[in-house]
């Protein structure tokens, strides 16, 4: 095997860890949250803010330690800082509300939707193909959300 062929094979399998360690944060954070929510009278908005104000106070000086170089933000960028931190921002809300109500388990196989949202949304704004497969994976997440969130 050529080292370019191990690197990319080693590049797959971090990928495939940092995923599922994601994941399982991501999964976690549900159980967390439903605590906070339930011993606490904190509302969604503000357990938003400081879970996202707590991450960004955790990671940003370890991002300026350890890679500097990757910090530069111009004025172009701004917007598409601001949009990314307002829609993440809202996420975190919509998702500690969806806790609150629904409980961590049924909220987070409701969020299973979101690639089913990703495939769409690539494809209005980036004109990305929508394939036999991908239809068929966003009809499939669309059942089993709706299987598994009890509507029917």
């Amino acid at each position: 095997m050529t080292r370019a062929g191990s690197m990319k094979s080693r590049v797959t399998v971090v990928g495939i860890l940092a995923v599922l360690l994601a994941a399982a944060c991501w999964a976690m954070s549900g159980i967390f949250v439903k605590q906070i929510m339930a011993a606490t009278p904190i509302s969604s908005l503000s357990l938003a803010f400081w879970r996202d104000t707590a991450t960004f106070l955790l990671f940003f000086p370890l991002v300026l330690c350890f890679e500097r170089d990757h910090v530069k933000v111009t004025r172009a960028d701004w917007p598409i800082m601001v949009g990314m931190g307002a829609s993440l921002g809202i996420f975190h809300v919509a998702l500690n509300l969806g806790y609150h109500l629904n409980g961590a388990a049924i909220t987070t196989i409701q969020q299973t939707a979101m690639p089913a949202i990703v495939l769409i949304v690539a494809r209005i704004i980036w004109k990305e193909p929508l394939t036999g497969t991908k239809l068929l994976s966003v009809v499939l997440i669309a059942i089993g959300a709706v299987c598994v969130s009890g509507i029917f």
